[in-house]
């Protein structure tokens, strides 16, 4: 009754159409009375993105699918960064049968929305329905790992709204970003540990990943340092700062950072194989041998160690 009132007071206002066609559409089931109010939001403003896209959407609905196609297409020369603009195109054009471009917008949608699980189920669909039944597989896969992530997402959301100081819960939620893609988000929930606890050394920590993550080596190494200084006995800091020094040809500083880890865990194989990647590459090859072997007593099956370990005596040979 609002957005109806509205538009009488102001028969133009835009907005005010689009939010009651998303009512008509998605809570009354009115499809054409949305599609009516949207079509005429578009003619009082062509090039509104929304008013394509949710129109594209109700037509899709309603089984007019070529004009869905139309509406779809038009959001995504409007929007092409948007990955659901490109995602109900790849469904409206699965609807019509256009197998190609379904697969192609489907691919796009999910280049552009990498954390977002259902572009690949649909198109493990379409390649199904192409009796392509071992990439349909593969991205099965995907979707479900996606979908695990999005879960743990909506459930660090969910414990932030209830506390939104929960500094684990904030902390877990930006790993998750990161492992989604979403540098931004990451960054800002890691940015809120350290302004909530400046001595919290992983938030810190992640934050060093988000550097590292988007090319800036020098800023992760100088985050990774400031969490050894709040947390000296914090591993993943000393073996974050160890990889990040390397990237930026600090070798021996990379050296020291994996040896300060060792020193809290003697037994941990990342830490081992990556003090002997350093120093391959510093071509001190018998250190390297030395530890990769202490790496391959530890586990003789590390798929790995045997063969990093004959290269360098193959190098230490022809020296």
């Amino acid at each position: 009754a609002a957005f109806q009132q509205a538009l009488k007071l102001d028969p133009d206002l835009l907005q005010a159409r689009v939010n009651l066609a998303v009512v008509l559409h998605a809570g009354l089931g009115r499809t054409e009375a949305a599609a009516a109010l949207l079509e005429e939001a578009l003619r009082l403003e062509p090039s509104r993105v929304d008013a394509h896209f949710l129109l594209g959407r109700v037509y899709l609905t309603c089984d007019r699918v070529d004009r869905a196609i139309l509406m779809l297409r038009r959001t995504v020369d409007l929007s092409p960064n948007s990955w659901e603009a490109h995602y109900w195109l790849g469904l409206a054009f699965m609807r019509a049968d256009s197998l190609t471009a379904a697969a192609a917008s489907l691919g796009s949608a999910s280049r552009w929305g990498p954390w977002m699980p259902g572009p690949h189920l649909s198109l493990g669909h379409l390649l199904d329905r192409l009796g392509r039944s071992l990439e349909a597989q593969a991205e099965y896969e995907v979707f479900q790992r996606l979908r695990q992530l999005e879960r743990r997402v909506e459930l660090y959301r969910g414990k932030l709204k209830l506390d939104p100081k929960d500094l684990a819960a904030m902390e877990a939620l930006g790993f998750a970003y990161l492992e989604q893609g979403r540098l931004q988000e990451a960054a800002s929930r890691f940015q809120r540990t350290v302004r909530l606890d400046p001595d919290f050394a992983r938030g810190y920590c992640g934050l060093a990943q988000v550097f590292a993550a988007g090319g800036n080596w020098p800023a992760a190494v100088e985050a990774y340092e400031h969490a050894t200084r709040m947390q000296p006995d914090l591993s993943m800091a000393w073996m974050g700062l160890g990889a990040a020094s390397y990237r930026i040809g600090q070798g021996e500083e990379a050296i020291a950072a994996y040896e300060q880890a060792l020193a809290l865990d003697a037994e941990t194989p990342e830490a081992l194989a990556s003090l002997g990647e350093v120093y391959s590459g510093l071509e001190r090859d018998e250190e390297a041998i030395a530890v990769w072997s202490q790496l391959l007593l530890q586990n003789p099956r590390h798929p790995q160690a045997g063969t990093w370990i004959a290269r360098s005596r193959e190098r230490l040979a022809g020296k």
